[in-house]
């Protein structure tokens, strides 16, 4: 036989002392030999000889040392070695190496699958492959052509499966070693391996062993990513030369584009894995690269259909500004930004621009409003309502998009829409800013009113006080559209928000109304002590320690307590104080009030700063609303005033406050003249504020308050109890956002009106529309078919029975959960799913665990959650295929 490996030998020597197992001497037969002169078999010291004749083979006999043992290998035959020499043999016999025979028992095998039985080579590449102890054993004895291959790749080249798909591969392929491991392979062994990889990974796992052959140091994860633009839907035809010159990379061959995105979406899914695990740095090489890659192919404006390209995201980007800029210039309509706005939403670099990707959502919902009709309201609880329904998210969409933004063309159509809104908004708050004045800055009486703020205590929080304990935490300058944000965090993270059940319209919203001029020396005195006052911090304690109605709830030692800004806080200024702390889990304790000024705090900063508001801003507040849920309180959540931040005011040049001044009988343009009971200045009854964003008194802060628009007057008024609670009296309110807020209007007809220019209430010719109104919840109608197939599947009930006493979600919920996100395109924010089920969005995300849980079978992500977007995703393909159906 030609000359054996060493493995061979090794193997076979290992065999011959299983069944030998004080064998000194094995015999076997080859024709020559070029390894080493000793070998270790089981730790015992075997010489290896190679011996041409019988001769030679009874000198190494006579050399054979007592501690030692000899292997030999010889050419010649037993009848010529004679029986003297061959009753020193094992087994008296010289052994031929049959390396199916050693394959089988390095397996524990009995038989061989007759599909590789044939190859020879096979045999002996797990022979030679063998890790030390052989394989593990494979039952029945059998060794099937799936063991072979899952043995082959593992140890012979490091694939760590025996059926490799596209994605296998290019894990397989990041590591350079893995790689001279296969391009090492003498050639017939990386012709099996190529169709072994084609028999089950496709033409595109062979793709891709092409590229490594042809320059083993590629990227294969770098040419899938650039795979995605070549071979996009969108492109058409457009791209079919670079296509062409991406050739050269694996081959000189035509590529499918059936092919091509198959490569893509495996080089996507390897890209997340490693983006997940360690972070966006850790693939932003690989998708630069294929950046580079594309642009040398001459496909560089074609960036922006790349998921993961870093220049395609700024594409995106344009094109949302070219989208915007078209829908003010009315070239276009809304749904255009919608469309450039979700390609950008989709792009995975979103997810790690968190601020660039909230300012697109709120450009495209501001976009949306704009579409709206203009509504003229013709009272101020009309006013109140409509700016709590509408106009503070406006306000809270606006703050996101105050400051720079790149590229140049963004932040020019976000300036540019950023005036379109003012000048809408600045309509709306002339028309509040003179129903104030000549309501007399007094909220009416009756269902949607607002709450004076001198009446929040007696109105809310002693009547709540009655039935469990109470915090009443007071954010300073909070604002309305401020709340919306930070109400958002709250319901995520377990509190439900509540309103009097007394309110007679569900769409109306529970809110309190400051006194003017709108600061903290007026409002929040008047919040704590009952009555409209001006005085400081010591006073307010002590008024709000000894009002009627808190006292009647209380016990008689432990009168109602605040603390402010200099008690809060630890010795450190870190962790809540020992005496908040005390308070607050002290059960006797009936009621508890905290000022909390993180946000007033930041409009006296000279900068601009647009913290997101959620409960990770405001750590003081966590901590508090933490030490409240511990002790089973109730939370009245509210505010002294409201603010405005900075955005291109002007300075009017008279002394006064930051936004009033003295009555001196002139009234400017942008501002208005306020006198009543609530306007309280300096002794005086009356006074000069504006109405106008613009107007501002004093030097330039981060933002202001003191005069009359509804972002400085309506203030946040909620009731908050921890998930399991319930509260007698009141109803509970999910965050409602308009409809706008998600979705492109129809083309508005615009109801146009002249500027007012008197104090007299505003009279609307007709009604306001019904534009307040709750959306209604999906009604599990008319199912489409691949809904109804899906509940008439076998997998499903099978996935039911296996979920069992796991939490099943109803048949109708997860109806109406796919039908709700498949109507919106296959993705959906949260929030949206939410308000568009009517269910609150703490429940929700229960309802979508289980439902994943339900639908996503071996691992795929029928339904998925992007959390970086908070977006759940439908896959509609892979349910149908996975369900039953034609994916149609």
């Amino acid at each position: 036989m030609p000359s054996p490996t060493l493995a061979q030998v090794r193997e076979q020597a290992v065999t011959v002392l299983q069944r030998v197992r004080d064998a000194r001497v094995i015999g076997i037969r080859a024709d020559t030999w070029s390894g080493p002169d000793v070998l270790a078999v089981d730790s015992l010291p075997f010489r290896i000889a190679f011996c041409e004749s019988p001769l030679h083979v009874r000198e190494e006999l006579l050399a054979l040392a007592d501690d030692a043992g000899l292997i030999v290998l010889t050419p010649a035959s037993e009848e010529a070695l004679g029986s003297d020499v061959m009753v020193r043999l094992a087994k008296r016999q010289i052994f031929d190496i049959d390396t199916w025979r050693i394959a089988l028992d390095l397996f524990k095998a009995r038989v061989v699958d007759p599909r590789v039985q044939r190859a020879r080579w096979l045999a002996d590449a797990l022979v030679e492959s063998a890790p030390p102890g052989g394989y593990a054993a494979v039952p029945a004895g059998i060794l099937d052509a799936d063991t072979v291959w899952e043995a082959l790749l593992r140890h012979r080249i490091g694939l760590p499966d025996g059926r490799p798909d596209v994605v296998a591969v290019l894990r397989w392929a990041e590591t350079a070693a893995q790689v001279s491991r296969y391009t090492d392979l003498p050639t017939e062994f990386r012709h099996a391996v190529r169709a072994r990889v084609r028999e089950t990974a496709g033409v595109v796992g062979e793709t891709m062993l092409d590229a490594l052959e042809r320059t083993p140091a590629v990227d294969l994860v770098s040419l899938g990513l650039a795979c995605r633009v070549l071979f996009h839907p969108e492109a058409g035809g457009q791209l079919r030369d670079a296509a062409i010159r991406f050739e050269q990379y694996h081959g000189h061959h035509p590529l499918p584009a059936e092919v091509g995105v198959q490569w893509a979406e495996a080089a996507e899914r390897v890209v997340a894995e490693r983006e997940s695990a360690d972070g966006w740095p850790a693939v932003r090489a690989r998708a630069e690269k294929a950046d580079r890659l594309l642009t040398d192919l001459g496909a560089g404006l074609s960036l922006h259909l790349g998921r993961w390209s870093p220049g395609g995201f700024e594409q995106r980007l344009g094109k949302v500004a070219a989208a915007i800029g078209a829908a003010l210039r009315q070239t276009s309509s809304a749904q255009a930004v919608e469309v450039a706005a979700a390609s950008v939403l989709e792009h995975r670099l979103a997810r790690i621009n968190p601020v660039r990707q909230r300012r697109v959502e709120m450009a495209r919902r501001l976009v949306n409003w704009l579409q709206t009709p203009v509504v003229l309201t013709a009272s101020l609880v009309d006013a109140v309502q409509a700016y709590n329904r509408h106009g503070a998210f406006v306000d809270l969409a606006r703050l996101a998009l105050l400051g720079g933004e790149q590229p140049m063309e963004l932040g020019n159509a976000y300036r540019d829409l950023l005036t379109r809104v003012r000048e809408r908004r600045e309509h709306e708050n002339e028309v509040f800013g003179r129903l104030v004045a000549s309501g007399a800055a007094q909220p009416p009486e009756g269902v949607g009113s607002p709450v004076p703020v001198e009446r929040v205590v007696s109105d809310a929080v002693a009547p709540l006080a009655r039935a469990l304990p109470v915090f009443m935490l007071v954010m300073d300058g909070l604002s309305r559209a401020v709340y919306q944000d930070l109400l958002q965090s709250l319901a995520d993270t377990g509190w439900r928000c509540w309103e009097p059940s007394a309110e007679a319209a569900e769409a109306r919203r529970w809110a309190a109304f400051a006194a003017l001029p709108s600061i903290t020396e007026i409002s929040r005195t008047s919040l704590f002590s009952c009555r409209l006052d001006s005085c400081d911090a010591s006073t307010e304690s002590r008024e709000f320690a000894t009002h009627p109605a808190l006292q009647s709830v209380s016990r008689s030692r432990k009168p109602p307590v605040l603390f402010h800004k200099g008690t809060l806080l630890g010795a450190s200024g870190r962790g809540l104080s020992e005496d908040v702390r005390s308070a607050l889990l002290d059960g006797d304790q009936r009621v508890v009030a905290a000022v909390v000024n993180v946000v007033d705090d930041l409009l006296f900063k000279g900068d601009q700063i647009q913290p997101r508001w959620d409960l990770d801003a405001a750590p003081v507040v966590k901590e508090l609303l933490e030490a409240a849920r511990a002790a089973g309180r109730a939370v009245v959540l509210t505010s002294d005033h409201g603010h405005l931040l900075d955005d291109d005011t002007a300075f009017q040049g008279r002394e006064a406050g930051e936004r009033w001044r003295e009555d001196t009988g002139e009234v400017g343009e942008g501002e208005v003249r306020v006198e009543g009971r609530r306007v309280l200045a300096q002794g005086r009854t009356s006074l000069i504020v504006p109405w106008s964003e613009r107007t501002r008194y004093s030097g330039k802060r981060n933002g202001y308050h003191g005069g009359v628009t509804p972002q400085e007057m309506v203030l946040p008024l909620a009731v908050l109890t921890w998930a399991g609670n319930e509260l007698d009296g009141f109803r509970e309110v999910a965050n409602v956002y308009p409809a706008w807020w998600f979705d492109a209007a129809a083309p508005p007809v615009v109801a146009t009106a002249g500027p007012i220019r008197t104090t007299a209430p505003v009279k609307s010719a007709k009604p306001a529309p019904p534009m307040f109104d709750l959306l209604e919840a999906v009604k599990p109608a008319e199912a489409p078919s691949w809904l109804d197939r899906l509940f008439m599947s076998p997998v499903l009930v099978e996935q039911k029975a296996l979920s069992e006493g796991r939490g099943i979600p109803s048949d109708d919920e997860v109806r109406r959960l796919l039908l709700c996100v498949s109507e919106r395109g296959g993705r959906m924010t949260r929030v949206a799913l939410a308000q568009r089920m009517g269910v609150p969005p703490f429940r929700l995300a229960g309802l979508v665990a289980a439902t994943r849980r339900l639908l996503n079978v071996d691992g795929l992500q029928v339904l998925d959650v992007d959390e970086g977007s908070d977006t759940v995703i439908l896959n509609r393909l892979l349910l149908e295929q996975q369900f039953g159906g034609d994916g149609q």
